[in-house]
């Protein structure tokens, strides 16, 4: 009993994590607004039907809260279990290993959430684990499976004075380049005043300082649980998709020329009234994932807050697929609810885990390889 209530905490407490997603765009019409560097942007919501072949994997373990396939592997994180990264090939499917101990050891995670941020580096993939508040690590998954144990290719310990209040004031950090990192504040957090707009500060490792700062959203009227949102950069660490899930928007922001976007569907609106208002309340985004070449959105199509009233609560969600334009492109109605996917770059498949924790893959061979 003491097992299946800690796993049903987990799932409550991994559920919330992946509240903050997705987004509901298109090609992009007028311009609305204009706020400093950030542009609205509406949009016509018409796009194709995809069409995917769907297997369910033999792969069964309990409760996996997180996946992320890069490269040749396929990593199913459970939060709950003693090594919480379970590595399997892709071609395969064969089981490769486990590693990422929870605990307060030099290579042990504290705790952390969803994974936001892998990259190929040299022809091998790294993933970012942030352990708050200790460190930040470039895991190096090759090299744990041959260890046999979590190998990291650097970490960040943040022990100067900056550094440290920085780190621990973070939502979640990205590694731009060996030296340079991108952390996300909010203004409780950060200590900001006068302004309840999310941001990026950009920190200098070696230099010990921040460099610029990037904010990427203008709602200073909204309370900050209210502007939840799943980030995803992309591989090439260039542009930020950011999916909301209290209304029906993406952004996505452009690190190098710090442009902005926010692609609202034509019709909607971004109504203080609306999005405050529990009885109005609605929920859009569940999680997001991106490419070089794509933004991938799992969307819950506006259901009610109080999901026991609204009558599509059974409804299974939906697959929509964006360019980094806001233009949309396909849409994909899975036949069972998704909690959270992933998506394969290279060999083109998307990876899914479903209510029931089956882990199931769907092939997306009609997506085109490139723009």
């Amino acid at each position: 009993m003491n097992r299946i209530a800690f796993v049903l905490s987990r799932m409550a407490s991994a559920s919330l994590l992946s509240a903050c997603f997705l987004l509901g765009m298109s090609s992009c019409g007028k311009e609305a607004a204009r706020s400093s560097s950030i542009t609205r942007c509406f949009v016509t919501d018409s796009c194709a039907t995809l069409a995917c072949g769907k297997e369910k994997l033999p792969i069964d373990v309990l409760y996996p809260t997180d996946l992320l396939a890069v490269d040749t592997f396929l990593l199913v994180f459970q939060h709950h279990e003693e090594n919480m990264i379970q590595v399997y090939g892709t071609e395969s499917l064969k089981h490769l290993g486990s590693f990422l101990k929870k605990g307060g050891g030099p290579n042990e995670v504290v705790t952390f959430g969803l994974v936001s941020q892998w990259y190929m580096e040299n022809g091998d993939p790294k993933v970012v684990i942030q352990s708050y508040p200790n460190y930040l690590g470039i895991l190096n998954v090759r090299e744990s499976l041959k260890a046999g144990q979590t190998v990291y290719d650097r970490q960040y310990k943040f022990e100067t004075p900056l550094g440290k209040k920085l780190y621990q004031a973070s939502h979640s950090v990205y590694v731009l380049d060996p030296d340079h990192l991108m952390m996300t504040k909010d203004p409780l957090r950060s200590g900001v005043e006068g302004n309840n707009n999310f941001f990026w500060e950009f920190y200098d490792c070696l230099g010990d300082k921040v460099t610029r700062q990037l904010k990427y959203e203008d709602f200073p009227w909204m309370e900050s649980f209210l502007k939840e949102s799943f980030r995803a950069i992309s591989p090439d660490r260039s542009r930020v998709a950011l999916f909301y899930r209290f209304f029906d928007l993406v952004t996505v922001a452009d690190l190098s020329s710090g442009r902005v976007t926010q692609f609202l569907p034509e019709g909607k609106s971004l109504s203080p009234a609306e999005v405050q208002d529990v009885d109005r309340r609605c929920l859009y985004y569940k999680m997001g994932r991106c490419t070089d070449d794509y933004v991938f959105g799992l969307y819950a199509g506006g259901l009610s807050v109080k999901l026991e009233d609204d009558p599509r609560y059974k409804d299974r969600n939906t697959l929509r697929i964006y360019d980094w334009e806001g233009t949309p492109l396909y849409k994909y109605d899975f036949d069972e609810r998704v909690r959270t996917f992933a998506v394969d770059e290279q060999q083109r498949y998307l990876y899914a885990v479903t209510d029931s924790d089956a882990i199931v893959r769907y092939d997306l061979k009609g997506l085109s390889a490139g723009k």
